[in-house]
Parts: C-alpha cells; structure tokens; sequence
C-alpha cells in the first residue's frame, strides 16, 4: 500500500507540475516533455527503499509461517503412513481428517496471501 502512495503522489506532482509549466509557459516556450522512471524512483527513494524493506519482512514472516505448517504436516502425513497399519480404522480416519482439514487451512491462507 505505501508504494502505492508514493506512486500515487508521483503521478500527481507530475501532472501539477506539468499544467502549471503548460499555461505559464505555453506561448513563451516550445513543449517539452520529460521521462520519470517510476521504477528507478521507488528503487532509489528512501520511500520506496522503505516500503522494499517492509515487503521483504512481511513476506519472510508469511514464507517462516507456511514453513512451519508445511513441517506440520509432513509429520503429520509421516506418522500416518508409518502407524497406520497399526491404528484401527477409526484412528486412521481421525488422522486422514485431520490431514486433509489442516491441507484446506493452509490452501485457504496461500490464496488470501
């Protein structure tokens, strides 16, 4: 959202910029058009450096936490398909619902992320 804004002002500065240059300048000086690299001023801004570094953490945080799950449920799959020969049928079903309840969890949070 704040690199939004920045873009958002950027694209507004420029274009105050430019209609005041426009009607002050218009009969005295022949148009003039300039190139802003929108992405070489989000890079270089301090800004755009910051919203970079928020980016980065909150999507380190999201990779620690679906790291975390995904390590969850490879036990959890592990330790069905080692005992399940041993567990009754009921047992087994647990386990099996509980897998596939905690695969719909983090497919839910992959799509909202």
């Amino acid at each position: 959202m704040h690199i939004r804004n920045v873009v958002f002002s950027l694209l507004v500065f420029s274009v105050v910029l430019a209609a005041g240059l426009t009607t002050a300048e218009a009969a005295d000086a022949p148009l003039k058009i300039g190139i802003v690299n929108i992405e070489q001023v989000l890079l270089n801004s301090t800004a755009g450096q910051e919203a970079k570094k928020a980016l980065e953490a909150e999507e380190l945080k999201h990779k620690t936490e679906f790291q975390k799950e995904k390590d969850k449920m490879d036990k959890l799959q592990e330790e069905v398909e080692k005992k399940s020969s041993a567990w009754s049928d009921e047992v087994r079903r647990e386990k099996e619902l509980e897998f596939k309840k905690q695969a719909r969890e983090v497919q839910a949070r992959l799509e909202e992320a």
